[in-house]
Parts: structure tokens; sequence; C-alpha cells
């Protein structure tokens, strides 16, 4: 017997609607040229290329992390879990250039090894990046970044497979293509 299923024409991220789609749910943080330090969160991010470590993620071109990233060329990815669901969807309101969104979110920010973006001390893992390439498509923008170094909390890197997954099971997933957080 057939399943009985919904078919719809995709021309834009709205058409999704309730499909399911799991992506991980990060923070991307960025400096201008200023200094000035950005924070938003983003799902739709993946791992793409091992030898280079490559990660692709998206994201509108007028945002200004892609603004940063395209004039600086450097970001973080800061995974948080869901201790942390509230001060991370704050990162997600659309501030000026100007705000902090780690101020406001009450996130606290710390020194990166290799990038100028700071990563986030409530996050439990960050991979400081260097943009490798990108490509706008509308007012959109795939950010391929080349991961310089990663770092995460001492009881993941040290934690056995049972623990591990214990922990990762409460990494924020969004289960929805319209950026539904269900976890």
């Amino acid at each position: 017997m057939a399943k009985d299923r919904i078919h719809t024409e995709i021309t834009n991220l709205g058409d999704w609607g309730n499909i399911p789609f799991i992506c991980p749910v990060t923070i991307i943080t960025t400096v201008n040229k200023k200094g000035k330090v950005n924070a938003a969160i983003k799902s739709w991010i993946t791992p793409a290329c091992s030898t280079p470590p490559l990660l692709l993620f998206s994201c509108n071109i007028k945002h200004d992390t892609a603004k940063n990233i395209l004039e600086t060329r450097e970001f973080v990815v800061n995974i948080p879990m869901l201790d942390i669901k509230e001060k991370t969807l704050i990162t997600a309101k659309e501030y000026p250039p100007e705000v902090n969104e780690l101020k406001e979110a009450g996130l606290t920010p710390i020194p990166t090894e290799r990038v100028k973006p700071p990563a986030i001390e409530e996050c439990i893992a960050h991979l400081e990046c260097i943009l490798e390439w990108q490509k706008q498509y509308g007012d959109e923008i795939i950010i391929c970044g080349r991961v310089l170094s990663a770092s995460c909390d001492r009881k993941i890197w040290e934690a056995s497979k049972e623990e591990k997954q214990r922990i990762l099971e409460n990494l924020m997933i969004t289960l929805t293509a319209g950026g539904t957080i269900l976890k």
C-alpha cells in the first residue's frame, strides 16, 4: 500500500514548510574591521570536507555576519546546548551593527587562538575558521570556512562513548525548515 504523501514545488525556504530537516543550531561570532563583535544564530551549517577541514553555512548577504566575514575573512562557530536555549535565541533578533549581541544575550566572549572573533564561554565547542570561498545566490550567500582550530569542553573530550551520547542528546537542533527549534 502506498503512503499518503504531500508534494510541493520548492522555490525558496518558505516553501519547505513543515518538512523535517535536521540542522544543528550554532552561534556564529564575527567582528568587523573596527573590532565590533557580532553574534548570530545559524542552523543551515554542515561539514563539507575532511582534508582540508571545511564547513559550509548560509545566511542573508545583508546580515552583519556575512558582511563581517567578507570584510575580515574570519569567524567562529560556537556549539550551544539546551541549557542556554533562551540566550541563544536572543542572538537571532535583528540588532543594529553597533549592538553586541553577546552582551544582549548575557553570553561571555572568550579569546580564540587563531582568529580575532571571540568564542562563547557557555558553548560546549568552538571552531575557529577563515573564509575559504563564498558564492552568492540572490540575497543569500554560502560561506565555506576552513577550520583552523577547534576546542571543546574537557568533559566531552574525555567522555566515554556512552557519556558523549548523553551529552550530545542535549544539543539544540532544529527539525523544521522554518527554523522552529523543537528540542
